[in-house]
């Protein structure tokens, strides 16, 4: 056998590009909305959910989630603290902003975001979380115990 077909695919080996490692985030975070945070001068958006936005208002009468928006970016800024996030970041948005499944401590923030009924599942983009919003719905969780409009409306 000769060797110019092995060399042949030896230096396709050596000048073939690394597959690209999926961008990570990781620091204190800055929450903007229910559902967005930047890391640094990162900016990130919160994967598969859609919470209220910040200036939202919601049909509950004077209680505090008649700003609902503001509730769920102060409910959120108050589950992460000072603690680190960690996201993994999928894709960038057409604002520039970091598709992300993030964590806090090992927990999913996507997945709190929706059981404790501060955000919707995204159901367009993803279906993971329909069973958690189901189960916030039904037991009258976060937004769920007041009436409002979808995010996306």
């Amino acid at each position: 056998m000769g060797g110019r077909p092995y060399l042949a695919v030896l230096a396709l080996l050596v000048t073939a590009p690394a597959a690209a490692q999926p961008e990570t985030l990781t620091g204190p975070a800055r929450v903007i909305d229910g559902d967005t945070f930047a890391i640094g001068t990162t900016v990130v958006r919160v994967a598969d959910v859609d919470a209220p936005e910040m200036a939202q208002r919601c049909d509950d009468g004077s209680s505090a989630l008649r700003h609902c928006g503001a509730y769920v970016a102060d409910a959120l800024k108050e589950r992460i603290g000072n603690r680190e996030v960690r996201c993994a970041v999928r894709e960038l948005d057409q604002y520039d902003r970091r598709i992300s499944t993030c964590e806090v401590a090992g927990e999913d923030l996507s997945s709190w975001l929706v059981s404790e009924g501060l955000a919707l599942a995204n159901r367009p983009f993803s279906d993971r979380l329909v069973p958690d919003e189901e189960a916030a719905r039904a037991a009258g969780r976060g937004i769920w115990q007041i009436s409002f409009e979808a995010p996306w409306e």
